[in-house]
């Protein structure tokens, strides 16, 4: 079974696809630390605040 063929099936289960990151980041395009950060909110949910200074996470 090709685990691709049937991704819009799984895939809304297993990530939610509201953003709970703000846009107006100062961090660098596709930089890790915000893809890893907007992946860590989705999971925690929308009763998280995270504070933190501009530039790199």
């Amino acid at each position: 079974m090709d685990p691709v063929q049937n991704f819009e099936i799984f895939a809304p289960k297993l990530i939610d696809r509201k953003e709970y990151f703000s846009p107006g980041h100062r961090a660098c395009q596709g930089c890790g630390e915000v893809l890893a950060l907007r992946h860590i909110l989705k999971a925690l949910g929308d009763d998280v605040v995270v504070a933190n200074a501009t530039g790199c996470m």
